[in-house]
């Protein structure tokens, strides 16, 4: 079966209000780990700092609406948000 993947930050988002226990990446991760639990679906660390996680993301291709879909669900109940970069990115991310 054909794959998509593509390379996530996940952030706070500032526009849900609200105090959370744990620190932005420690959240993403919990994320991104049940998402992953998924059939198809993995994903590959690339950097975890403490107000940011970056991952790398494969699903199945016939689900790439699903997975989206679950995903977005699952960042919005804890606050946080995903944004696309490239590894270009990354590798500033790691700089700073």
């Amino acid at each position: 079966m054909a794959k998509q993947s593509a390379i996530y930050s996940f952030t706070r988002d500032e526009r849900v209000p609200g105090v959370w226990q744990n620190r932005a990446s420690t959240d993403a991760v919990g994320v991104v780990l049940n998402w992953a639990a998924s059939p198809g679906r993995t994903y590959q660390t690339m950097l975890d700092q403490d107000d940011c996680f970056v991952a790398f993301l494969s699903w199945d291709d016939a689900g790439t609406q699903e997975a989206a879909d679950d995903l977005d669900a699952r960042l919005s109940k804890k606050g946080l948000k995903r944004e696309g970069i490239t590894e270009l990115q990354v590798d500033k991310l790691r700089a700073e």
